[in-house]
């Protein structure tokens, strides 16, 4: 229980005071007694449940009204009340006067309470036709949802807000049967009274048969003596503090079957599509209850358990009598009929298919190049998910053959949006898994054609100068200008065009569209399509009669090497709008020609001395010239770019040098000088720091006392280094070269040793092959210098030998070491010698010689000797050659 205290608001001339509400706690067995002056009930209600609605009553005690008077409300936000004057009627008891009734507005709800003064028939206005019980102070109520409410007004317009008691009756009952006792008490409801103006107990129970008749109820029981459906309301009796006896109740139902009930048949249960309104009566299900089949049959409950969910929820069928599923899962359905039988069908509720929609005129042209939306051509519904869209569907796209998208479909990912790479017939396929497992698809075509392209012909003019009528004007017409624009989409397109003048303001055209231009003044046309790029665009100088166009010509790009000057003015030439050329000089000193120049970082660099600028430091220079032309008024700008570069300095090395070692010697190398020349000037802010030599393997070398260098064989690199410094001071890359050095060793000779050869008998000649390499692979040249006429030289390089004595002798045409010798005697085996296997490659003494093998020992070898024997006597000597 509350009470309200102190709120005030002003609205409309009814004195609607809000202000805030102070709440004060009800002791158990009373209402706190704090004093309020109250005229005014302004509150809010929520609807509290289907079983129950929510009601308020308005009590006013009877010594709170002046005798002969009627107390009344005024009440707005009810459809009921609304701007009526009602009257409170005395309750049975005769101590309070009372109002009670159910809001048919679930906001907005509020009282004025008052009595008159006079007749209501005459009641014509609040402010002079009633006293209000207390004029200085109203009040704003607020009601909690789903509770009903007692308002108490005590003789000095105080209030107290009670919150009536509610009753909530069993969901279920258990069966009952026909003729036997049923205990109410058993399934007692649950009582809610905060203020305690009850007892906490039920008061009475009603039941009421099938038919609405009521039956003889006898405490808390009853004997059913029909089957069916019963109605049981549980009642509440609590009194108010104007002592009016109210009551709360609420009701459920009992199913009552015969002694003797029927069955109730079912068919096969049928899947259900949730989100549409379906029928589910017995009839159109195919339920029937035997055997008396006159029975009425109907259904007594509809329950469903959403997918995922383990709870059941009961559902509330439609006005026309049929049932809506929100979503997928299982429904339950209780029938009943006249005898008190039941049974439950369950089965499925599926879920809706999806479907794709196409969008009603969309376009399905797009142009290659552009990134086209497929989202555009069509949407998806599913009924199971609003939160769905087109872009959770899968997105494929297929092109033509000379299309990146071609071959394979491919699949958009994450978006819906894909880039046409050429022209031709595309196909877009949607897809999507719906609730109920099946794969929606939708197909479609998108026809690619090529960007619209905007072009010029050769005559187009990027600066137009044209001069005006004597009268100083100019029509100007953009249609003669050459500019076209070709659409696949549209044969019929046209660029868009605005003209504006040097402030940006455009121009508007005459009815031809053409546009007047005037004279000493310069315009701007730009020629624009959608998706063709990028714009043309026109400059239009226009002249006054008989002028020319003013020139300011400089080259784009100029170099100079460091440390000289450059005359800047020399880089420009003009000519005014008369034809005739304007000295630079002479422009620069009036000042209508001027000269700025930023370096690289945009730093402003001093052009005071423009005959003679000093490029001081190497980079680019931004130098930009303006001039204007007292003849036509036209101001004219251009930029060049003066790269400054570094000294063309030259270094000249000492020529590579090779060299050969003889014997064991080192080669002794002395540094030689390397020299810079300068091609600018002379170069004498540098220097040559010491030179470094390296071996193959990039050890730095010292050299000796006296500044030279032992080298033994291999290939050495000399590193010279020149540095040196700009005008301004700054380090410039050093210039560097490297001579190389390469020492070859000196080349050795190796051969064999003086052998003995034999002959075996039947043997007139053996064969010799000179065993002999140079250490550097050159050529050795062999000789035979005695037995000279004996040795023939086989086209392998070997000899064929008769007995006899032969020197041979080796020498390296590289070398200036002497002549290696050896001397190979051939003589025939003799019985008391025992020579071994003769070999060229094996060294032989005077004690140890070498014959040939016997007849048989060696098929192959007498035979390769046979043969070489026929070329005796051919074979002239040649020179041995042989690398190592």
């Amino acid at each position: 229980m509350t009470q309200e205290t102190h709120f005030r608001s002003w609205k409309s001339g009814k004195f609607w005071l809000y202000g805030a509400a102070l709440l004060a706690t009800l002791s158990v067995g009373g209402v706190a007694t704090g004093i309020v002056p109250i005229s005014t009930f302004d509150f809010s209600i929520t609807a509290q449940g289907a079983t129950s609605s929510p009601t308020v009553t308005i009590e006013v005690p009877v010594n709170a009204i002046p005798a002969g008077n009627t107390p009344y409300i005024w009440s707005w936000g009810d459809a009921n009340l609304n701007n009526v004057y009602t009257p409170l009627t005395l309750n049975a008891a005769g101590t309070a006067y009372q109002l009670t009734f159910t809001p048919s507005s679930i906001s907005g709800l509020g009282f004025l309470v008052g009595y008159s003064v006079h007749d209501d028939a005459g009641l014509t206005s609040w402010d002079n036709d009633f006293v209000k019980l207390d004029p200085n102070n109203q009040i704003n109520g607020g009601l909690d949802s789903g509770s009903s409410y007692v308002f108490y007004v005590d003789a000095k317009g105080n209030y107290t807000t009670l919150v009536a008691p509610t009753v909530t009756a069993p969901t279920s009952l258990p069966k009952g049967t026909v003729g036997e006792n049923y205990d109410l008490a058993t399934t007692p409801a649950t009582v809610s009274d905060p203020n305690n103006m009850g007892t906490g107990t039920i008061s009475s129970y009603s039941v009421a048969d099938p038919l609405g008749t009521a039956v003889s109820v006898s405490g808390t029981s009853f004997t059913p003596e029909t089957p069916g459906r019963y109605t049981v309301t549980y009642t509440y009796a609590y009194t108010t503090p104007a002592g009016t006896t109210l009551y709360a109740s609420d009701q459920t139902t009992l199913q009552v079957a015969s002694q003797h009930p029927n069955t109730i048949n079912l068919p096969k249960a049928p899947d259900i599509t949730q989100g549409k309104a379906t029928d589910l009566s017995p009839a159109t299900i195919g339920v029937t209850t035997s055997p008396d089949t006159t029975a009425a049959l109907d259904i007594q409950s509809v329950l469903w358990t959403p997918a995922g969910s383990t709870t059941a929820q009961e559902l509330a069928a439609n006005d026309d009598g049929t049932y809506t599923f929100p979503t997928s899962g299982t429904y339950a359905i209780t029938y009943e009929d006249a005898t008190g039988a039941t049974a439950t069908l369950t089965g499925n509720v599926v879920a809706q298919p999806a479907s794709f929609t196409p969008t009603p005129g969309a376009s399905t042209t797009a142009v290659a190049g552009n990134p086209f939306d497929t989202a555009s051509l069509v949407s998806l519904t599913d009924p199971n998910n609003s939160a769905i869209t087109i872009a959770n569907a899968v997105i494929t796209v297929l092109g033509p053959s000379s299309s990146a998208y071609f071959s394979t479909a491919q699949e958009l990912q994450a978006t819906t949006l894909f880039t046409p790479d050429v022209t031709g017939t595309y196909r877009l396929t949607y897809s999507y898994v719906d609730g109920t497992g099946k794969t929606q698809t939708y197909s479609t075509t998108l026809t690619v054609v090529p960007q619209p392209e905007m072009s010029v012909t050769d005559s187009f003019q990027s600066t137009l100068t044209v001069n005006a009528n004597s009268a100083g004007s100019y029509n100007y017409d953009p249609a003669t200008q050459g500019v076209s624009v070709k659409d696949p989409a549209d044969s019929k397109a046209q660029p868009v065009v605005v003209v504006q003048d040097s402030a940006g303001t455009a121009l508007i055209p005459s009815a031809n569209g053409t546009y007047t231009l005037s004279a000493g003044n310069i315009y701007y046309t730009q020629w624009s399509y959608p998706n063709a790029a990028p714009y043309i665009e026109q400059t239009i100088i226009v002249l006054a009669n008989g002028q020319s166009l003013p020139t300011l010509d400089i080259p784009v790009s100029t170099t100079t090497a460091l440390e000289t000057f450059v005359n800047l003015i020399n880089l420009a030439s003009l000519t005014d709008g008369n034809g005739k050329s304007v000295d630079a000089a002479s422009a620069l000193a009036d000042g209508t020609l001027t000269i700025s120049m930023q370096d690289a970082s945009g730093n402003t660099v001093d052009t005071s001395n423009p005959t003679s600028w000093l490029a001081s430091a190497l980079g680019s220079y931004t130098l930009t010239y303006t001039y204007t032309d007292a003849t036509t008024g036209l101001t004219l700008s251009n930029t060049l770019q003066l790269v400054v570069t570094p000294k063309t300095l030259t270094l000249t090395l000492p020529e590579d040098i090779t060299t050969q070692l003889t014997g064991k010697e080192t080669y002794l190398f002395n540094p030689q000088t390397a020299s810079v020349t300068d091609s600018s000037s002379a170069t004498d802010n540098g220097y040559f720091a010491p030179i470094q030599l390296l071996d193959a393997s990039g050890t730095l070398i010292s050299p000796d006392d006296s500044g030279d260098y032992n080298l033994s064989a291999g290939v050495y690199s000399v590193l010279y280094s020149y540095n040196y410094y700009d005008a301004a001071g700054n380090a410039m890359p050093a210039l560097e070269g490297v001579q190389k050095i390469t020492v070859l060793a000196a080349p050795v000779l190796s051969a064999g040793h003086n052998q003995t050869l034999y002959l075996k008998a039947g043997q007139s000649t053996v064969v010799y092959s000179p065993d002999v390499t140079a250490s550097d692979g050159s050529e050795v040249t062999v000789t035979v210098t005695t037995e000279k006429g004996k040795a023939t030289q086989l086209s392998n390089g070997s000899y064929l030998l008769t007995a006899g004595s032969y020197q041979f002798s080796y020498t390296d045409a590289n070398t200036s070491n002497s002549p290696v010798s050896e001397v190979i005697t051939v003589k025939q085996e003799s019985a008391q010698e025992t020579p071994s296997t003769p070999s060229s490659k094996q060294p032989a003494s005077t004690s140890s010689e070498k014959t040939l093998p016997k007849t048989g020992d060696d098929k192959t070898s007498v035979e390769a000797l046979a043969g070489m024997a026929l070329l005796a006597g051919s074979v002239t000597l040649v020179a041995l050659r042989k690398k190592r």
